[in-house]
């Protein structure tokens, strides 16, 4: 096989009005072009779709009008809906008008580890199990600490938190002040930070906390090269880094989800209602159990960290 590069980021990152509305109309009442990719396909997959996988899809429907759309999981928090971006709902309805292609309403097939955790809007797609990766695991740790070059090793940390994307992403619900003071209950050597891939701040590191380097390494890589089971506590707020890795490797991981219960951003809502659903379905099949949600409002604030780290030390097994 062969993998082509698209130079995306210019056009995606472009937040100019202008411009989102010239690429809104030569997306929708452009001529489509052909034959760009050099050769037909017969099923298009992706996890989340938006108006340039609609430019991709547009160009191989035209080269081949029997070709499959399909989507797939991208993690545990995604099963029930298709991603896909705000401007896609407007792309849509246009082209109920222009007959053009309508991708989330062409989507077949929905691709993912565990059918029996879908639900949702993807239940009415013909869904399909992806292969356990148990039989070629060990390849699976070489080809990723080849492509990731990646001879780290965890330190002698037992608390690993997980940040989350929502101070960058523009919703935050008080993340980083609440990891202040947890470090402050554990002991700073005690706790390592996960930076978010896309969050460069120094602001843990600044605070004199540990964090893991290379933080754009996905933590999916590091759990499924490293020997974590029973040595460490995975804490997090929203993030999904280690849920989905957990019950795809069936290790016994200890995990805990902090759950802002008190924020009254709808987003973040959003989330912790997706968590809680997750982990009721993933204890429900036997996975994850080592793995369970806990309401922040159950210790005072985000800075009453101590009774928190007393709970969690008084249920795990951690050595």
């Amino acid at each position: 096989g062969s993998v082509m590069h698209c130079e995306a980021k210019a056009r995606v990152m472009n937040t100019s009005k202008a411009f989102r509305i010239l690429d809104f109309l030569s997306l929708n009442f452009m001529p489509i072009s052909k034959g760009q990719f050099g050769r037909t396909y017969d099923e298009f997959i992706a996890y989340n779709y938006d108006n340039y996988v609609y430019r991709i899809v547009d160009s191989l429907h035209k080269a081949n009008p029997l070709i499959t759309i399909s989507a797939m999981e991208e993690g545990i928090f995604s099963y029930g809906y298709i991603g896909h971006g705000r401007s896609i709902y407007l792309t849509e309805k246009t082209r109920r008008i222009t007959k053009r292609l309508r991708l989330l309403s062409s989507i077949d097939k929905y691709y993912c580890y565990f059918p029996e955790l879908n639900f949702g809007a993807t239940r009415k797609l013909n869904v399909i199990g992806i292969p356990s990766v148990d039989a070629a695991f060990e390849r699976l740790q070489s080809v990723l600490r080849n492509a990731f070059d990646y001879s780290d090793s965890l330190g002698g940390e037992k608390y690993i938190y997980f940040a989350s994307s929502s101070d960058i992403d523009g919703f935050p619900f008080g993340e980083t002040e609440f990891v202040l003071g947890l470090s402050s209950a554990v002991g700073e050597e005690n706790l390592l930070v996960k930076m978010h891939p896309r969050d460069g701040r120094s602001v843990y590191r600044d605070a004199g906390l540990n964090v893991m380097g290379r933080s754009y390494v996905p933590w999916e890589v590091v759990q499924a090269l490293e020997s974590i089971e029973r040595k460490k506590v995975l804490m997090t707020a929203t993030s999904g880094a280690f849920i989905t890795i957990s019950a795809l490797l069936h290790q016994d991981v200890e995990g805990v989800f902090l759950i802002p219960d008190t924020c009254e951003n709808e987003r973040v809502k959003s989330l912790i209602r997706n968590i809680v659903s997750a982990l009721d379905r993933l204890h429900g099949i036997g996975f994850c159990k080592g793995i369970t949600a806990i309401p922040m409002s159950c210790f005072g604030s985000w800075w009453h960290a101590r009774g928190l780290v007393e709970t969690i030390d008084g249920c795990d097994g951690v050595e």
